[in-house]
């Protein structure tokens, strides 16, 4: 989900997380 992403920049959360997310 694109909102990890801006988790990932606003917060940082993990980039696996974000990768897992973003499928």
């Amino acid at each position: 989900m694109e909102v990890c992403i801006v988790a990932n920049i606003a917060k940082g959360c993990s980039a696996i997380v974000g990768n897992l997310e973003a499928i």
